[in-house]
């Protein structure tokens, strides 16, 4: 197994709690960034904590927008950081680290295909989500490929 370099913590805040925390960081010399056209800068190694504003997912990414428009995490900031919040413990809804994993072979077109005709995805898919241009899904693809890749 690698030796894990970039565990990210990730919390879900309100405007409020946001506010809050970005004062708390203040205070200790910490600078909260703010991702405004990319939801995978956070990710990145270098970036210690950062938030994604509710308007970010739906101006850039549509796809995502539109499952994070239905979910209850609307209207919520993303925070992800690479230290834990204190205080905060109790909004922790994940941990993200770097796990040595190599499928047994990679799902071919026409069984992704498939995945996105089952009735359950069907039922829960958001209406916008088909609704994103393929420009705008090469660019999302494109995106998240280039961040895993690092």
């Amino acid at each position: 197994m690698k030796h894990i370099t970039n565990v990210k913590y990730i919390y879900w805040l309100s405007q409020e709690e946001k506010a809050g925390l970005g004062a708390e960081l203040e205070a200790k010399g910490i600078r909260l960034k703010h991702a405004k056209g990319v939801t995978c800068t956070p990710l990145d190694v270098l970036t210690r904590i950062a938030s994604v504003a509710p308007e970010v997912w739906l101006d850039h990414y549509p796809r995502a927008g539109a499952w994070y428009q239905a979910s209850e995490k609307n209207g919520q900031f993303l925070i992800v950081s690479s230290f834990e919040l204190q205080g905060y413990e109790g909004r922790l809804t994940a941990l993200i680290r770097p796990f040595d994993f190599q499928p047994p072979r990679k799902a071919g077109p026409q069984e992704i295909e498939k995945l996105v005709e089952y009735q359950e995805f069907l039922q829960q898919m958001p209406p916008q989500w088909s609704q994103a241009s393929d420009n705008k899904k090469k660019i999302t693809c494109a995106g998240l490929i280039n961040w895993a890749r690092k």
